[in-house]
């Protein structure tokens, strides 16, 4: 676990990320394998009403798996935006996952959730991504998310920046609890069922290694206390690794 740039005191507020992650089938049986990619990230402020805001996340995701955006067709974000987030004004078979990211209005004490569609971005080289608020305000936000391949210890990098339309509600802020996502969708090629995520190769160990990176701001007053109101931030970040198990 990473928390910030020096360890918080016991008593001092912080942020705590889990996440985990899973494939669909987890034994690679053919070459390239189609895969449903699962990722969750927990997010649990110390204390609970420590009310930090997500501001962004940075994925590194396992390698012996490869993108195919290439093979798919696409939704621009502009699109999306011009069509006031009406899911259907993308084209079919640019749709690749869905999930919910969980969060609470503080102001109103409010528990809720968006639902998170996906869809490949221009050329493959992005993801598209939508999130729909129902309660306690409406709230349809689109943005970019790049997906860029890398070299190392991890196979793909992908740095989200959270949008300022998620980050207040009804002139208060939103606290992430939970972001679950999976990725999951597939076509034909020549006859063939080709997969937006496919497995090349499992290590050894069987278990693929990732990486997740998260900073936060939070707002206090002079005497660095919470305060609801405060245009001063505070700055935090978190993170954890996991490992995505598969059999070689």
């Amino acid at each position: 676990m990473l928390l910030a740039a020096v360890a918080p005191a016991a008593d001092a507020p912080h942020v705590v990320v889990t996440l985990t992650g899973d494939v669909t089938p987890n034994h690679l049986t053919k070459p390239h394998q189609p895969l449903k990619l699962h990722l969750k990230t927990t997010i649990k402020d110390v204390p609970s009403d420590a009310n930090f805001v997500l501001q962004s996340i940075d994925y590194q995701l396992p390698k012996g798996a490869v993108a195919n955006g290439k093979l798919f067709k696409s939704c621009s974000v502009s699109k999306l935006k011009n069509a006031r987030g009406v899911l259907s004004a993308c084209p079919k078979g640019s749709k690749i996952g869905t999930g919910k990211a969980y969060g609470t209005a503080v102001r109103l004490g409010i528990s809720s959730h968006g639902d998170i569609t996906m869809f490949n971005g221009p050329g493959g080289k992005s993801i598209t991504v939508n999130i729909d608020i129902e309660h306690p305000a409406i709230i349809n936000e689109t943005f970019k998310v790049p997906l860029k391949k890398t070299s190392g210890k991890y196979g793909y990098r992908s740095k989200i920046g959270v949008p300022d339309t998620l980050k207040t509600i009804i002139g208060g802020d939103i606290v992430a609890t939970k972001i679950d996502f999976s990725i999951f969708a597939t076509t034909k090629v020549n006859g063939v069922t080709r997969g937006y995520i496919e497995g090349v190769k499992c290590p050894k160990s069987g278990k693929a290694p990732m990486h997740a990176e998260f900073s936060f701001k939070r707002r206090v007053d002079a005497a660095g206390n919470y305060d609801p109101n405060s245009t001063t931030f505070v700055g935090s970040t978190a993170g954890d690794d996991g490992t995505i198990v598969c059999k070689p």
